[in-house]
């Protein structure tokens, strides 16, 4: 039989104490973390929405602190913002609030950022 791995090979393994230790430190970086790729990913699909089909979906799940300048600036970039219609349940069976990123206009949706309201953060 070949020997494969023998006491003491480990590499990389979290010592527990030291896990419990910085269990909520832990839990924060997670977070941050799984933002910034999110946000990252959301930023390379809405800069497809021309080939997507011309709207993103942002689901209730996926919002972070800070969201709502998220989807100022889209919205300063010159997208459209819009309330979705609550529609998919997760995974505990409820059904999840979503925003509509979208390229063009869409009929009978009101946006939820207006050219009005970006005058006035200006003028302030």
């Amino acid at each position: 039989m070949i020997e494969f791995y023998k006491t003491g090979d480990i590499e990389g393994l979290t010592p527990g104490d030291e896990q419990r230790a910085n269990k909520e430190k832990l839990i924060e970086e997670s977070k941050r973390e799984y933002w910034k790729s999110f946000v990252e990913a959301s930023v390379g699909k809405i800069n497809q929405l021309w080939r997507l089909g011309g709207k993103l979906d942002f689901w209730e799940e996926d919002w972070f602190p800070g969201y709502n300048l998220f989807l100022q600036d889209i919205h300063k970039a010159g997208y459209f913002i819009y309330q979705g219609e609550p529609a998919r349940r997760n995974a505990h069976g409820l059904t999840q609030k979503r925003f509509i990123i979208s390229l063009e206009p869409i009929a009978g949706m009101k946006e939820i950022y207006t050219k009005e309201e970006e005058s006035n953060e200006h003028d302030e």
